[in-house]
């Protein structure tokens, strides 16, 4: 631990997690460039990547056209460009977004080792074991509809331990190397005024220096805001992860349960596929009709096929043969036109 002539805890690098310093270094050390250059290059493909995950997520829970608009929004954002210069925002919303999809697809043990790597790379794991919290009441609460093994009970309460527990990774490494047990803490003091870390004090002070004094009441109206969106039909695409929400689903015919669960083992893509099922079929067009209709005639006059009636031959148009009458069929003597 620096330490300043008073014998105060200086500002180190101890208070930057690791995984992106470490990341940016193995990209160094292939393409031979400098930090600078490693790191904007490591971003741009990083953001890319968390575009996608993002991407996937939201068209999972909300549909293709609310992912679109998720992916435009996120990209052309005033703080957008954060995600290119060298800061861990950007491996931070790849490895969050990809926990999300991890979580929303029931696939707890990838979604653990990817909260490990979270922990290491920006501090957000708290929150996410509130979130694990919320997926787990909500398949609590749907395993008469959905069913929730004893397996999938364990691995999802873990997880939401391992999330609260990985929070405390990096500090508690700090303390061990550095034989300081607050050594994170003090390190993070060091870029406070205060010389503390104190959570609600500075994003208070930060809205007073903003807005004035109305800045604390504009912070809680603002997150009201959000909760009553969150709590409202708005805030219910398709799942309870990031909602804390649950949908409804219309009821699947029976003929259709065995497909579902052996070819879709999603649950958006369950949903999705339940109500294109239980979903009566449209009317088609006038001209649609006409043309399916002509087609089918076509289908059963075709010679040969079954019930179709005896095949004409049609010749061109010929004149009676002398000695006959009306359009009869003509000898080998009459004249045709």
């Amino acid at each position: 631990m620096p330490l300043g002539p008073t014998g105060a805890v200086q500002q180190n690098a101890w208070a930057f997690l690791p995984g992106f310093p470490m990341s940016t270094r193995a990209v160094m050390a292939v393409t031979g460039l400098d930090f600078g250059a490693s790191a904007v290059l490591l971003n741009v493909v990083l953001g890319g990547c968390a575009v996608v995950v993002v991407h996937r997520l939201v068209r999972l829970l909300a549909g293709r056209g609310v992912a679109l608009a998720a992916v435009v929004l996120l990209c052309t954002l005033p703080p957008a460009p954060v995600l290119q210069i060298a800061y861990s925002e950007t491996l931070g919303l790849l490895l969050l977004a990809l926990a999300l999809l991890l979580l929303v697809e029931r696939r707890y043990r990838w979604c653990a080792v990817v909260v490990l790597v979270l922990s290491l790379s920006r501090p957000v794991v708290a929150p996410f074991a509130l979130v694990v919290l919320a997926h787990l009441v909500a398949r609590w609460r749907a395993r008469g509809r959905e069913p929730f093994p004893r397996r999938q009970r364990v691995e999802v309460v873990g997880l939401g331990l391992l999330s609260a527990a990985s929070s405390l990774l990096w500090p508690v490494l700090v303390g061990r190397l550095t034989g300081v047990p607050d050594a994170y803490q003090r390190t993070q003091g060091t870029w406070r005024s205060s010389g503390t870390v104190e959570p609600v004090t500075q994003t208070l002070g930060i809205s007073r220096l903003l807005w004035g004094e109305h800045g604390p009441w504009l912070v809680l109206a603002g997150t009201l805001v959000l909760l009553a969106v969150v709590a409202t039909p708005l805030g219910r695409p398709a799942g309870p992860e990031p909602a804390h929400l649950v949908v409804r689903v219309p009821a699947v015919p029976r003929r259709h349960a065995r497909t579902l669960d052996q070819h879709l083992p999603l649950p958006a893509a369950r949903v999705a596929a339940a109500r294109r099922a239980a979903r009566p079929p449209a009317p088609r067009a006038p001209r649609a009709r006409a043309a399916h209709r002509r087609a089918r005639r076509a289908r059963t006059r075709r010679p040969g096929a079954v019930g179709a009636p005896p095949a004409r031959l049609r010749a061109p148009h010929r004149l009676p043969a002398v000695g006959q009458r009306g359009g009869g069929p003509a000898t080998s003597s009459s004249a045709s036109l």
